[in-house]
């Protein structure tokens, strides 16, 4: 909880610090988000829990419910999303597997449109934070949690993203991820491509 009040302060120290000037000339920034899409992702995470070293897993989908504006300038996208886990642990007490699933309300604050020379930076940057249940069913801690992530992504296209976050998933997993996302327009788009 005290890492997700942490990742809350940083985005708000950003939409506060940021001078509205700087946004003037374009009138606003907007996002690579619209209500209806859908993301899905991959990360992969490593972790250290109690002389353990751990490799997990975590397929996500996301989809985007809303769009609001901070101050008339910085868009914040809100939606659901649905992440597995799958871990793999090996350290002095043996070695064991886990797997879990989770829902969370996530945000997203992105940057687009910023002036000539700074958007082609940051205007491909999305700061994301997620924050919900997460229950194991495999492992040494199954049961109901509470989970939270947080990071950052980096589009290379309108549609394609690598990403580098944490992932508190409850009680005491806690990776450091990298992983990959992948923005469709809707979900059914989203299923005529996971079919092919």
């Amino acid at each position: 909880m005290k890492r997700f009040f942490g990742s809350l302060a940083v985005v708000a120290v950003l939409a506060v610090a940021v001078p509205s000037a700087l946004f003037a000339q374009s009138g606003g920034l907007t996002s690579y988000y619209k209500p209806g899409n859908v993301a899905l992702g991959v990360d992969v995470g490593f972790g250290n829990y109690y002389s353990s070293l751990s490799v997990s897993g975590y397929p996500s989908f996301e989809l985007f419910l809303a769009k609001f504006r901070i101050g008339d300038y910085l868009p914040l996208d809100i939606g659901v999303a649905v992440k597995g886990r799958l871990g793999l642990e090996a350290g002095f007490g043996g070695a064991g597997l886990d797997a879990g699933v989770g829902g969370f309300v996530t945000a997203h604050l992105g940057f687009r449109g910023l002036p000539q020379g700074l958007d082609e930076i940051l205007g491909k940057v999305d700061l994301f934070v997620g924050l919900g249940p997460t229950f194991d069913i495999l492992g040494y801690y199954t049961g109901l949690h509470f989970g939270e992530y947080s990071g950052i992504s980096y589009f290379i296209n309108d549609n394609f993203a690598v990403t580098l976050s944490d992932t508190w998933w409850g009680y005491y997993y806690f990776d450091y991820t990298i992983g990959v996302r992948y923005k469709f327009g809707s979900s059914e788009a989203a299923m005529k491509s996971v079919k092919k």
